[in-house]
Formats: structure tokens, C-alpha cells, sequence
């Protein structure tokens, strides 16, 4: 069996703002390569990240995913708690699904996620399959 590749999460813009008088503290590069590692998952899983949710403030987008995971990571860590919606790539007009993220919950930063009520959940499997541990 192949090992995962762990990639570290790409330094954010914000940065600059919250940690200009020193490095980013080391639980929040965790959290940071978690949930990075968790959106290379779920696009490797065929999901796109297309909403990041933030209760009050709803942000769509990029129809790249690439784009779409460094945007979703900028507004993620700059909150409290997020959701992130994901469609299929497969299967556009779907219901989205997502993740709920708590930040400061270090290995726990992947609070929840939806399920679907009936037929084949492609992103409850998906989502079964990642370990935060594996990137910690």
C-alpha cells in the first residue's frame, strides 16, 4: 500500500494581517494541512468546494477547484467555524453537501458533515476514508 502524500497547506494572504508579528503558530499549520489535505480528498473524490458559509456571510466559489480550495482556505481561517459546500463534478445539478469545520479544535477541526437521506452517498464514503490523524 502506497503511503498518503501529506502536503502542507499553502501560506495564506491573511498572514500577513493576523501573524505579522510572528510565524503562525504550530497547532493552527495543523489545522491548516488538515483541512487542506481534506479538500485535495474530496476533489481527488470528484466533489468541488463551491460555498464557504460562514452563518451570516455566504461566499461561492471558483468553478476551478484549485482556485476554489486556496479561496475556501483564506475565508475558512479567518472564522470561527465554517460550513463548506461541495457538489459532485460528476453530477452538477445534485443537492451540495458539507462540511462543518471548527477551528481551534485542532485534530477535531472536522466537526460534522451532511449525509444524504437516500441512494448512493458517494461523499459520506468519501468522507469516511479521510483520517485527519494522517495529516496531523
Amino acid at each position: 500500500m502506497r503511503p498518503k502524500m501529506i502536503e502542507n497547506a499553502p501560506a495564506l494572504d491573511l498572514d500577513k494581517v493576523l501573524y505579522k508579528h510572528g510565524p503562525v503558530p504550530p497547532h493552527i499549520i495543523r489545522e491548516r494541512r488538515i483541512v487542506w489535505n481534506l479538500l485535495k480528498h474530496l476533489v481527488k473524490a470528484n466533489f468541488k468546494p463551491i460555498i464557504v458559509d460562514d452563518g451570516d456571510e455566504t461566499t461561492h466559489l471558483s468553478d476551478v477547484p484549485m482556485f476554489a480550495m486556496k479561496e475556501a482556505m483564506e475565508l475558512i481561517f479567518n472564522l470561527d467555524e465554517a460550513h463548506v459546500l461541495f457538489l459532485p463534478t460528476y453530477k452538477p445539478k445534485a443537492t451540495a453537501q458539507w462540511v462543518f469545520l471548527v477551528l481551534g479544535n485542532d485534530l477535531d477541526v472536522v466537526s460534522d458533515w451532511s449525509l444524504l437521506n437516500k441512494g448512493r452517498d458517494d461523499f459520506n464514503a468519501a468522507m469516511e476514508l479521510f483520517n485527519a490523524e494522517d495529516y496531523a
